[in-house]
């Protein structure tokens, strides 16, 4: 019987076999740390864009005369919708139409509660579809125009729900339709 050949190995094969076998852990530890850090770097990024904004806003409103906090807001909006092609509407005699966007300031008197709550802003997309604040709620927006208030009662399913004598306070702070 002829004696079995062993296939021999290059000196670069048994070199990086010896490295692999030494180093695999101290190989895979750095790949797993340098992942941990990319992933809070990561998140310290955003953290840290946020805290500028932040700031920025805070100079702003600080150091230039007529730029507050709503003029900020009211600039990002405009950018908002023209971004996404939607028109401001400015004009007195422009009211709220269905599907509108329509950004607002609402306070919240529960139904035994003395005083309405803190002012609270947000944005609706296509008013009158329900997607936001619920059908009951978005049709009374329906022929607001900007700077107009009203009280709105929430009826609710019958006296047990709990948003049954919910009164809004709304104002329309700014109206937008979708360019055609």
């Amino acid at each position: 019987m002829g004696k079995k050949k062993t296939p021999t190995k290059s000196f670069e094969h048994i070199v990086s076999d010896m490295t692999t076998k030494k180093f695999e852990p101290v190989i895979k530890k750095l790949i797993a740390e340098s992942f941990s850090q990319f992933a809070f770097k990561y998140n310290d990024t955003l953290r840290d864009l946020f805290i500028k904004v932040a700031v920025i806003d805070d100079i702003l409103t600080e150091k230039l005369e007529n730029i507050n906090f709503n003029g900020i807001a009211s600039r990002v909006a405009d950018k908002q919708d023209v971004m996404e092609g939607y028109k401001s509407m400015v004009a007195l005699e422009d009211k709220v139409t269905v599907n509108d966007r329509v950004r607002i300031s609402m306070e919240i008197k529960e139904k035994n509660a003395a005083d309405f709550g803190e002012v609270q802003k947000l944005q609706i997309d296509a008013v009158g579809s329900g997607q936001t604040l619920g059908v009951e709620f978005e049709t009374h927006l329906i022929d607001m125009g900007s700077s107009d208030t009203k009280e709105v009662i929430l009826k609710g399913k019958d006296e047990t729900d709990q948003v049954a004598g919910v009164t809004i306070r709304v104002v329309v702070d700014k109206i937008s339709r979708k360019e055609a």
